[in-house]
């Protein structure tokens, strides 16, 4: 039954009526709309359609209203009363205007304060006008019978008006009768929701149902997306929902009073109005209290007869009392705030915000968190289709990477650039499909294209423009190139100009698809789009370039894993189908192609996200319906992921979880990565101790570090940064140039018959040819081991014996400070030493150095020759490369890495510990053979699209202490991870920072370090100089990536602790006796509990039993790391050295690491290695060596002493050093490491095998030569 209304009131709930009642309820109807004396009635009663204008301040207003401080309020009646006392002076004649300085001086700073305060004021009331602009300038209206174009503001109540697709609505209509099959309107201005709403004419709805809810209504300013329809007009103006807007913000902007008062008005204040009204109040007190005080104390001079009269007396010392009362009040203070409010103003209104008050500034001062939404605020409400899916056969789909981010029809389809439209089949339909089911269009204003109509749809034609067509003659005049407003949609016109639309079926929830019917030549056609799951279930064919076949079980699987991979990638994804005959017309389809989209996100995003996360302000997401779909639109941003700053509570449930329940916490991981097939399992445990993660997944790690990015559109993004100060070069490498280097390096390594499981050696220094290398054997699946570049002949012999490589890359030479290092001697001398040859030897040359080339081949021919070669899928639990530490014997261990698991962590800790999102600079200053070098030079960075910067060059010399610094700010770098040693050797030189202060390093948010322990002095001075977060962090050659590092919120940073662990790693220690020690802050064995988490050391290359012995014996069901170390009350833990680096006095065992961090607090140390020498009586003795402080003034002796005296008193007598030397250097390891066994045995007159991964041979001699004038090193 229908509602009864009274005509005579206003139409309050047009939602709740049926669109006859509301017709009824204005006397119109649709047939001839208002009469000319109705709309004039209507229009006396609601006034124009236009949003009302807030009533304006008048001039004097505004000027008044700057004076409500009472500081400066104050300030005003100390100059009105100076100006009167010097007005009245007899003297005042005598001196002119300069009796007046002081009041005009307080006058102008008031002056100029209001000024300021009125400007800003004045500028925001024109913003706000702003809003008017949203509303359309003309509207088709049915009046007296006849349809006609008026001004929107001339629309009044009852009107009949009628909107199409690409129109904005220009008042709240209830909707009468659709002109379409369906009509969906975009109101994200509204409500924020980026999908359109479909609306019903039908419908009659509850009195409390939300705008969005409120599917029988048009709302003003919104925009018809899709149909067309007639509605009626029930509210204008300030009556419509966009004006009810407006008027909350006008309520919000504080419209404070109608008329000025000297009061203080009711409202509520800011903090700092606050304060300085408080401030102002207590001034006034005190000073109030003062002047009366010093007043009254000199009644007594009033009657001084050098006054003339008591009268002058008293006037004379009140003049003392308010020029004191003048100078206490610091009139300069509002001109500084409204100054520094002013700046801050400036700058938001540089960012489009609208401030319309001064103290509203302060506002972002005060905020602790922050909310956003996701359309139009991180996205721009816009789609451009980023990939294109064609089959390749009835089993296979094949992808495209489509280039462009607008609807400008310039960008190729990768891949499709030319196309024989003869063997395209499929495509053509694909076009003619996108082209036909679609009803929008594209418009080109000033060589500008924009849409009308739906997003989704719009970014599906500017695919078909740029794909081209048939045509030679039409294709060459429009194809990837600037157009006409006539051949804006050339090439749709040209699929759709002989084909008749007969009718249009719209989306529905329930059918997921839009289709119409076309009538052509051949026959009766129907065309689909829709949800690709829906489409798949009524397809029985699929159309290939050949022509149809049968869809099979096989293809169907395969069609559901791409769409599956596609969206998890937060593309949004359609599929097209046809059906050739009008019988039983919705079954039985034929699958065409998917195409996928993704919202384009607002390009200020990433960095305002971190700048403000840096700034300590947590941020919140606001979800909407589709939270997966917010989260993976999140999840490039790297913004909500970061988790190396925790509390307790998230860390104590997240960590729990990752040890509990492994599986399901790294399945969610795991995700973050591109799979061609899924796992069968993700953790198998059935041959303990050697687990496997996600056994059956198969993958690509090129793919997922590189291909990957340039098919999600960010190809142009930079992905290696080269800078070699040694070489003078600079060059930056973006994704889809790394992309086309690394396909033709493999394409060269596979026409040389490398291929799947195929071992590579790669010796080679820090230049690009590496990382590609390392890259294009990925590629191919071929495992490959990277050597130190520079390595000895004897060592790279070892590694060859023990990999035996079908291929040996290397480089002519590496670069030193000296002078070029020719690499050819120990090529030469390596393959003399072993058996094997590798069959394949590519040498790189360098200008600075080339080699003698004899059977090897010439990288860049044999690149020239080359053709790009596609990602080979291997299994997750394939080996991706093999790195060779040397053990305890000297001998080197081959320490296998998988390739799935190392594919997750990597991942996750370049997200979740450092922060990092894509397009953001990382630079691991480290070796590329180093395992830092593979995991955060190489792999990591690139798995999560950042810039990795390789570095050839060190931290001194190269050319000065500030080189690292000079790459920080030259590239913003965002994080850098380097080791201990390398700040020790630059704050050696550079001890108090003014070459850290000589460069901007606002971009860097942490600095992360590892390899040795650090030492707090050095560890608080950077944190302190550089303000950012310090990160020491625990992880081995074995482990991959970090075992600890995450700091809890509550604590902090700890001098010389690597943190907590992180999630995945059970870590404990034992004592001697291999039992746990639950209690904290006891020394014994670091070890971790197994499993040990994804990508952490498998086991050994061809080495079970070493793997067995050497890591998991000793304490079964946990891998020995071979580091001692305590946990703390707080659980962090602190890595104190290797387990054999115990010094034993007297049956006391004490820790070199211990020893050492107190000796380098000493001001004048930069570092210190201590080992325990033999010695008859007490078995060891700790002894020392010293690297000083380039810049101490102080004799080495005056520095020794002071260094025993202080172990003597911080650590105790026992650990007195028997003796210490000064040496230039410490012998090293390129990751940072002492070589503590070398110096020790030499002490005993022994000469250890010299590791190959040493990194300043000299330094060697320098021990030797220190040792011998201590009186240790006997014989040697």
């Amino acid at each position: 039954m229908n509602k009864v209304v009274a005509l005579e009131e206003d139409l309050r709930h047009p939602h709740t009526l049926s669109a006859e009642d509301v017709l009824a309820h204005f006397h119109v109807s649709l047939e001839t709309g208002l009469t000319h004396s109705q709309v004039l009635q209507q229009r006396l009663r609601h006034g124009p359609n236009e949003l009302a204008e807030e009533e304006k301040k008048s001039l004097w207003k505004l000027i008044l209203a700057q004076f409500e401080d009472l500081l400066v309020r104050i300030l005003l009646v100390s100059a009105v009363v100076s100006f009167v006392l010097a007005a009245l002076d007899e003297k005042s004649s005598e001196e002119g205007i300069t009796a007046f300085v002081e009041p005009l001086v307080i006058l102008l700073i008031l002056i100029a304060n209001a000024f300021v305060g009125v400007w800003q004021e004045s500028n925001a009331e024109k913003a706000l006008d702003a809003l008017k602009r949203l509303q359309p300038d003309t509207a088709a209206v049915l009046r007296d019978g006849c349809w006609t174009t008026v001004n929107a503001a001339g629309l009044v109540p009852g009107d009949v008006v009628q909107v199409k697709v690409g129109d904005k609505v220009p008042a709240d209509l209830r909707v009468a009768t659709l002109n379409s099959t369906t009509i969906r309107v975009e109101q994200s201005q509204l409500t924020g929701e980026s999908q359109s709403v479909s609306k019903d004419p039908a419908m009659c709805l509850p009195l409390e149902t939300i705008i969005q809810g409120k599917v029988n209504m048009l709302f003003a300013s919104t925009t018809i997306s899709n149909g067309a329809c007639m509605g009626v007009v029930t509210a204008t103006g300030m009556a419509t929902e966009i004006g009810a807007i407006q008027d909350a913000v006008q309520l919000a902007a504080g419209e404070e009073a109608s008329r000025f008062e000297f009061v203080i008005f009711d409202q509520e204040q800011t903090p700092l109005q606050q304060k300085l009204d408080d401030f102002g109040n207590l001034l006034a007190k005190v000073i109030f209290a003062i002047c009366l005080l010093v007043w009254l104390i000199n009644y007594k001079h009033f009657f001084d007869p050098v006054h003339g009269s008591v009268i002058r007396g008293c006037i004379y010392y009140f003049k003392i009392a308010v020029a004191l009362a003048v100078a206490a009040i610091p009139e300069g203070l509002p001109a500084v705030i409204t100054t520094c409010l002013a700046l801050g103003t400036s700058e938001m209104a540089k960012k489009n915000a609208i401030v319309r008050r001064l103290p509203s500034v302060e506002t972002l001062g005060c905020t602790s968190v922050i909310c956003s939404d996701k359309t139009g605020t991180l996205t721009t409400n816009e789609m451009c289709c980023t990939r294109l899916v064609l089959p390749k056969s009835s089993s296979e789909m094949v992808s495209y990477v489509v280039e462009g981010h607008s609807y400008t029809p310039v960008g190729f389809v990768q891949g499709l650039a030319e196309v024989d439209w003869q063997q395209q089949g499929s495509l053509q339909a694909f076009a003619k499909i996108a082209a036909l089911c679609n009803e929008s269009r594209l418009e080109v204003e000033a060589g500008s294209f924009r849409r009308i109509g739906e997003p989704t749809e719009a970014a599906l034609l500017t695919l078909v423009e740029k794909l081209g067509v048939p045509d030679p003659s039409l294709h060459g005049r429009c194809w990837q190139k600037s157009r006409h407003r006539e051949d804006a949609m050339a090439f749709c016109k040209y699929w759709t100009s002989n084909v008749q639309k007969k009718a249009t079926l719209e989306f529905t929830r329930d059918r997921k698809s839009m289709s119409v019917l076309c009538s052509e030549a051949c026959g009766k056609m129907l065309y689909v789009k829709g949800a690709p799951e829906s489409i798949l279930e009524r397809c029985s064919s699929i159309l290939l370039p050949g022509g149809p076949v049968e869809l099979s079980a096989a293809g169907r699987q395969a069609i559901r894993s791409s769409f599956a991979a596609l969206a998890s990638e937060a593309l949004r994804t359609l599929a097209l189908a046809q059906r050739s005959s009008s019988e039983d017309i919705l079954s039985s389809q034929l699958l065409r192609d998917p195409a996928n989209f993704v919202q384009l996100k607002q390009p200020f995003v990433v960095q305002s996200f971190h700048s403000t996360c840096h700034g300590g302000l947590p941020a919140a997401k606001n979800r909407g319906q589709n939270a997966r779909q917010v989260n993976l639109l999140h999840r490039p941003l790297a913004v909500f992921n970061a988790v190396r700053h925790i509390s307790r509570e998230r860390y104590s449930k997240l960590h729990q979880e990752s040890i509990a329940n492994p599986e399901g916490f790294w399945s969610r991981a795991a995700a973050e990565v591109s799979w061609s097939k899924p796992w069968s399992a993700v953790l198998d445990s059935s041959n303990p101790p050697f687990y496997r993660w996600f056994p059956g997944a198969q993958l690509n790690m090129c793919y997922n570090a590189v291909d990957r990015h340039v098919e999600a559109g960010r190809g142009g993004s930079d992905a290696l940064i080269y800078d070699s100060p040694l070489a003078g070069v600079k060059k930056t490498f973006t994704y889809s140039e790394l992309q086309r280097e690394v396909s033709r390096t493999a394409g060269a390594l596979a026409k040389l018959g490398i291929g799947k499981g195929d071992r590579v050696v790669i010796y080679m220094p820090m230049i690009p040819e590496a990382v590609f290398a390392m890259l294009a054997c990925a590629r191919l699946g071929a495992p490959h081991s990277v050597v130190f570049g520079g390595f000895a002949g004897p060592e790279l012999a070892t590694r060859l014996e023990d990999f035996q490589p079908k291929a040996i890359i290397w480089s002519s030479c590496g670069l030193e400070p000296k002078g070029p290092v020719e690499y050819q001697p120990m090529i030469k001398e390596a393959l003399e030493l072993v058996e094997m040859t590798p069959s394949v030897r590519i040498c790189k040359q360098r200008p600075e150095a080339a080699a003698i080339l004899d059977g090897d081949l010439d990288w860049d021919e044999a690149l020239a020759a080359a053709e790009e070669v596609a990602c080979e899928q291997v299994d997750a639990t394939d080996p991706l490369y093999m790195l060779y530490t040397s053990g305890s014997t000297g001998k080197p261990k081959g320490v296998l890495r998988d390739t799935g698991g190392y594919a997750v962590a990597l991942k996750a800790s370049m997200a979740q510990f450092m922060n990092m999102a894509p397009g953001e600079a990382y630079w691991a200053a480290s070796d590329i053979g180093w395992v830092v070098g593979h995991s955060y030079i190489v792999y990591g960075p690139l798995l999560q699209g950042c810039a990795t910067v390789l570095y050839e060059g060190k931290p001194i010399g190269t050319p000065d202490a500030g080189a690292f610094w000079r790459v920080v700010e030259e590239y913003q770098v965002r994080a850098l991870f380097l080791a201990p040693t390398a700040l020790r050797a630059i704050r050696r030189v550079d001890p108090d920072g003014a070459l850290v202060r000589k460069y901007n390093l606002s971009c860097l948010r942490s600095l992360f370090v590892a390899g040795e322990r650090s030492d707090p002095e050095t560890s608080r001075f950077y944190a302190s100089i550089l303000n950012v977060g310090y990160y020491d962090n625990w992880w081995q050659t074995e482990t991959g990536h970090p075992i600890c590092g995450l700091q809890e919120d509550s604590v902090g940073r700890k001098d010389g602790s690597a943190g907590l662990p992180l999630f995945g790693y059970d870590v404990a220690v034992f004592d001697e006796r291999g039992h746990i020690m639950e209690e904290p802050n006891h020394a014994g064995h670091l070890v971790v509990k197994l499993p040990l988490p994804p990508g952490t050391f498998p086991g050994l290359w061809n080495n079970d039993e070493g793997f067995l012995k050497s890591y998991l014996e000793e304490f079964p069901g946990y891998y020995n790391s071979g580091d001692s170390g305590v946990i703390d009350d707080h659980g962090y833990v602190s890595v104190l050295e290797r387990s054999d680096d115990v010094i034993n006095v007297a049956a006391h065992r004490l820790s070199c690491g211990q020893i050492e961090a107190c000796i380098k607090a000493h001001p004048d140390i930069n570092d210190c290695a201590v080992v325990g020498a033999a010695d008859e009586l007490k078995g060891q003795v700790p002894i020392a060596l010293l690297v000083l402080m380039d810049a101490t003034s102080r004799t080495k002796e005056d520095i020794v002493q002071d260094v025993k005296a202080r172990v003597r008193h911080d650590i105790g007598a026992i650990a007195s050093l028997a003796a210490a030397e000064v040496v230039e250097q410490l012998p090293k390891t390129r990751s940072g490491k002492v070589l503590r066994k070398n110096i020790r045995g030499m002490a005993d007159g022994k000469l250890p095998p010299i590791p190959g991964t040493i990194e300043n041979p000299p330094a060697l001699d320098f021990a030797l030569n220190g040792l011998k004038r201590m009186g240790y090193a006997k014989g040697l």
